[in-house]
């Protein structure tokens, strides 16, 4: 185990068991003996002979750092989460005091937006959250994301360069869409910075202009992974109403490719959990998502130049011409659902699908009308290990009553 997870795991079983600087609990839940070790080492009398060496004119810890060592450090190694104490600023206490960031991690990815029945004002953004400890309760944070919204950044959709290979039908070998400036950029558009403090079982986060959220936070059992919900905001003029994010200490360029996605994770149990607004009414509602069959892989050579490139294609099948070339019936239609890497060495993905009878009602064999596009950002913990995707969908229509404006986790947890 590396020494991230070991900490994330020992901030996370602390934050859960309430520790503090009496009794042990051991990793396994026993009661463990206080006076039996001490986590800097020294023998259980240790405290004893030093203060019998300052009676015999030996030097004590005050005068040995000459007064100028703060009091912070002095408690270190005490066994007790003293003053502002963090597992970041006394490793040697760490597991005494509680996580100063949200169950002991730094690096989310998040998803979030404002949806409401009847309101053409829906937005969302995806991105990340950065998390760092200032003091044993709060910090700083910041924001990366891409951002889109109804009623003034109405990004149109943009082709990706990451094709289909291999896909069924053979010739709908179709490059991806996604929601415009996700592909096309390097990174994130748009970025926030603010503070966040932490009580309990919550994490508030105050942005400039005092706009605040509120998240629950539910470690994984593991304890190598949190999830953020969001439970609450204000100050917004149209506040966030759903949101995801989930959270370790990897680096955003940490990610898995297609090719482990579709093998080593393709059992994982996925669950699509989501709120889509469409036509003035938001849906929200949660069903599996499943890896493991009607997928295909595609391992071909990335197109125009990129590298990297990893795919999974599910197959459409045939369909009657419909009358009307704008509208079928998806629960008569295949559906082509299209899923892939870009190159571009972080967390991101792209997720788009279209009914099959559309393209063929309009001739086509890759369809270029108002499919689903949906960008997902890869959620993984300490060890590396995927989780599934956060992600939105921002898929404009002709009018704004006819946008698809959603948030939504594909995750196992």
């Amino acid at each position: 185990m590396n020494r991230a997870s070991t900490r994330a795991l020992a901030a996370i079983a602390c934050w859960l068991l309430s520790c503090s600087g009496g009794g042990v609990t051991a990793p396994d839940g026993s009661a463990g003996d206080a006076d039996a070790s001490r986590p800097d080492g020294l023998a259980p009398d240790a405290d004893a002979e030093t203060d019998r060496d300052a009676e015999d004119g030996g030097a004590d810890a005050d005068s040995a750092s000459d007064g100028d060592e703060p009091i912070d450090a002095r408690s270190c190694g005490n066994t007790a989460c003293d003053d502002e104490e963090t597992c970041e600023s006394c490793p040697r206490d760490c597991g005494l005091c509680a996580p100063c960031a949200p169950g002991g991690m730094t690096n989310f990815v998040v998803a979030i937006g404002h949806l409401v029945d009847g309101s053409t004002e829906g937005w969302n953004r995806l991105g990340t959250y950065t998390f760092a400890c200032t003091g044993a309760a709060g910090g700083t944070v910041s924001s990366a994301h891409w951002r889109f919204n109804q009623s003034s950044h109405r990004h149109a959709r943009e082709l990706t360069g990451v094709s289909g290979v291999d896909c069924t039908p053979a010739e709908r070998d179709c490059e991806i869409r996604t929601s415009g400036t996700f592909a096309s950029l390097p990174g994130p558009e748009e970025t926030l910075a603010g503070t966040y403090s932490l009580e309990g079982g919550t994490v508030t986060i105050a942005w400039a202009g005092d706009l605040v959220e509120t998240w629950a936070v539910t470690p994984h059992a593991a304890g190598l992974i949190v999830r953020l919900d969001l439970a609450g905001s204000s100050g917004f003029a149209t506040p966030p109403t759903h949101g995801w994010a989930y959270g370790s200490n990897a680096s955003f360029e940490s990610a898995a490719t297609m090719t482990e996605v579709v093998t080593t994770y393709r059992e994982l149990p996925l669950r699509f959990e989501y709120a889509i607004w469409n036509r003035n009414a938001v849906t929200e509602d949660s069903a599996p998502f499943d890896l493991s069959s009607g997928w295909s892989q595609c391992d071909g050579e990335a197109s125009v130049g990129q590298t990297g490139c990893r795919m999974l294609a599910a197959d459409g099948g045939g369909c009657d011409m419909p009358a009307d070339p704008h509208w079928c019936d998806p629960g008569e239609s295949p559906m082509m659902y299209y899923l892939g890497d870009l190159p571009a060495g972080d967390r991101r993905n792209v997720y788009e699908f279209w009914t099959l009878c559309l393209a063929e009602g309009r001739e086509e064999t890759c369809y270029t009308g108002n499919s689903h596009v949906r960008p997902v950002m890869q959620a993984i913990d300490d060890g590396g290990a995927f989780h599934g995707w956060v992600g939105i969908e921002w898929s404009p229509g002709y009018e704004a009553s006819g946008d698809y404006v959603g948030v939504f986790r594909m995750t196992d947890f």
